[in-house]
């Protein structure tokens, strides 16, 4: 069944969430009311986790610099990834040529 033939409305199947007012008693809705409009952008979001510290981020960005240079790959740290293709495109050739002659 086609969902534009369908008479049921979407507040039927999922009505809207009422808004929660806070603990303290203000009457300020932590949530914003859903009006059919541009969303209201002005409602201070609350992170789901904890932030990290600057001295966190400063660490894992040192970790993560100190394994960029320690790449997986014999003899190929110091070449570029051109270099590299390049080289693989010889090596490649060259087995595909002795393949074609051990075969005539």
């Amino acid at each position: 069944m086609l969902a534009a033939c369908s008479s049921t409305n979407v507040e039927d199947i999922a009505p809207r969430g009422q808004s929660v007012s806070t603990a303290s008693g203000n009457a300020e809705p932590t949530q914003a009311r859903p009006t059919n409009d541009y969303p209201n952008l002005n409602i201070a979001t609350t992170p789901a986790a904890a932030q990290i510290t600057a001295e966190e981020r400063q660490q894992i960005i040192d970790e993560l610099t100190a394994k960029r240079g320690t790449g997986a790959g014999s003899g190929t740290a110091g070449m570029s990834e051109a270099e590299r293709l390049k080289l693989l495109a010889r090596q490649r050739q060259d087995e595909t040529l002795s393949a074609i002659e051990t075969a005539q």
